[in-house]
C-alpha cells in the first residue's frame, strides 16, 4: 500500500474506527463478557467515539477498549 493509498483509507475517525471493528470483530460483534453478538451502537456526542453496548448483557466495550488507542485524546486518523 502506497503512502497515498494509506491516506486515503485512514483518512477520518470514522474509516479508522470502521477498520478497527472489522479487526476485533472479523465475525461481527462478540460481547467479550458474555459472547453476545447483538448489540446498540452509542453515540454520546459528535467527538467522542462509539460506544458498543451488548443487547444480552448490557456490557460497554468500543473497539480501542484495550489497545494503545484506549482513553487516548487524539484523533485515531494522526
Amino acid at each position: 500500500m502506497t503512502i497515498l493509498e494509506w491516506a486515503d483509507k485512514f483518512s477520518t475517525d470514522e474509516k479508522c474506527r470502521d477498520y478497527l471493528f472489522q479487526q476485533r470483530w472479523p465475525e461481527g460483534f462478540l460481547c467479550p463478557k458474555c459472547q453476545g453478538q447483538k448489540y446498540w451502537k452509542i453515540q454520546r456526542s459528535e467527538r467522542t467515539a462509539p460506544v458498543y453496548e451488548c443487547a444480552q448483557c448490557h456490557h460497554q466495550t468500543s473497539v480501542t477498549a484495550g489497545t494503545l488507542f484506549h482513553r487516548t485524546k487524539v484523533a485515531l486518523r494522526l
